[in-house]
């Protein structure tokens, strides 16, 4: 079994948001990491660093205007001239006939709800968490293992954060 994280996965750290009528603590928060992390340390077992493999195989199964948006959707959106928030947020989703321009109608399309705002630093946690993905694929399908590593490597364990919402709208390349 190979356990793999990233120390770039707790960069993503949403703030409390106003919802429904009421202010919510987000519930996905860096320490749930640092709590879960904790688990494979008192069993004694190792976790690996997710190394880099790059954006392509992330655009192979994501529409390209997705990652787009969650990579400079934060920007676009602390450039706007009006206060919108410190963090990209929307309660109006609209994945549909939707062309996308302007950063309000990109966060209405590819934003399911409010409990997956997009921060400063969420594109380098998200890009991360992805990597983690990729790196215990990549492990499963190394056929360069002997028979006695690839036994051992049956199980790929991603410890990884923030999740997301993928909208209805986001249609897998394949």
């Amino acid at each position: 079994m190979k356990i793999y994280s990233h120390e770039n996965l707790s960069l993503h750290r949403p703030l409390p948001y106003f919802s429904y009528g009421k202010m919510h603590e987000p519930l996905e928060i860096p320490e749930r990491m640092v709590e879960l992390l904790k688990a494979p340390v008192a069993l004694g077992l190792e976790v690996t660093t997710a190394t880099d493999i790059g954006i392509a195989p992330i655009l192979a199964v994501h529409d390209f205007g997705y990652v787009e948006f969650l990579k400079h959707g934060y920007d676009e959106w602390m450039a706007v001239e009006e206060d919108l928030g410190a963090q990209v947020q929307t309660g109006i989703y609209v994945p549909y006939d939707n062309p996308g321009i302007g950063i309000m109608a990109k966060a209405a399309k590819y934003q399911a709800d409010d409990s997956a705002p997009i921060s400063e630093h969420s594109w380098t946690s998200i890009y991360w968490s992805a990597q983690t993905a990729l790196n215990a694929a990549e492990a499963l399908l190394n056929d360069k293992a002997t028979d006695t590593e690839r036994a051992d490597s049956h199980i790929q364990l991603c410890f990884s954060r923030p999740p997301g919402h993928s909208s209805c709208s986001q249609k897998r390349r394949g």
